[in-house]
């Protein structure tokens, strides 16, 4: 009797250390499909904004009112653009012209902090002149000249990061990983406090086309949560299971005894 306890002891261990595993792994398999994912949507949307810049290729030898109207009519109807501008980044002042007129800048470090993969550029502006948040910019090289969007980081964040599963942290960072241009924090929380509800599991993922990378993490408590809501789970099998032994020894209790009684009469 002794043993069988013991075995029955073990059985529960394993299975409770398995389901611990399991718990971990599926945690894991989630951060690497949303990140996939994440990159996937962020690229397709890029894709769409880059198309939209296409029209703008060329660099008018005078900020027209006319291309100044073209640009403020694309703007208007774009979902995620807030302002288009081309120049010559090392052309004389002014180089710059967009939907609001010509301007004098340099894409220095004083501009913006930004990354850039073969004809392509992402970064955060730190000029607010205009704006009171900072924004977003991507810019495609065509020789001397560029091309720059200017994109609402509210409308990133909406757009690009909060459709996904709520147990992850999502961080965008520019190639250099100085500090991210975006991030999501959780929006489900542990219920309760574990001293390593801070610690997170994270992975990276990188686009191959353009100059960016996703940072997914899970908290070490959401992961902590799954595995006790199995354990309560598998509290519960066993009762259930053990309730059902029971019964059925009580059973086959009551009905040896009754059928004692008819063979003694």
């Amino acid at each position: 009797m002794r043993s069988k306890l013991v075995n029955f002891t073990l059985i529960i261990f394993y299975t409770l250390l398995l389901g611990a595993l399991y718990q971990v792994l599926l945690s894991w398999r989630d951060i690497d499909a949303q990140g996939e994912v994440a990159v996937l949507e962020i690229d397709k949307r890029l894709d769409a904004m880059f198309a939209e810049l296409e029209g703008f290729r060329d660099v008018p030898d005078v900020c027209s009112s006319e291309f100044r109207l073209r640009a403020q009519r694309q703007v208007y109807t774009s979902l995620d653009l807030r302002s288009i501008v081309v120049g010559y980044p090392e052309g004389e002042f002014p180089n710059f012209c967009g939907g609001l007129g010509s301007y004098s800048q340099r894409l220095d470090s004083n501009f913006w902090h930004f990354a850039v993969k073969d004809d392509y550029v992402m970064g955060l502006l730190k000029v607010t002149a205009y704006r009171d948040d900072p924004s977003v910019a991507i810019g495609q090289y065509h020789g001397e000249a560029v091309t720059l969007g200017i994109v609402n980081p509210r409308i990133m964040l909406g757009r690009w990061l909060e459709p996904f599963q709520k147990t992850v942290s999502i961080r965008l960072y520019l190639d250099d990983r100085s500090h991210p241009i975006l991030s999501r924090a959780a929006q489900a929380q542990p219920s309760r406090r574990h001293g390593f509800s801070h610690r997170e599991i994270t992975n990276d993922f990188s686009s191959e086309k353009y100059p960016y990378s996703v940072s997914v993490s899970m908290s070490y408590g959401i992961i902590a949560e799954h595995i006790i809501e199995f354990a309560q789970r598998l509290v519960k099998v066993i009762a259930v299971l053990i309730l059902v032994a029971l019964i059925a020894v009580i059973g086959l209790i009551q009905f040896g005894s009754a059928k004692r009684e008819i063979y003694s009469k």
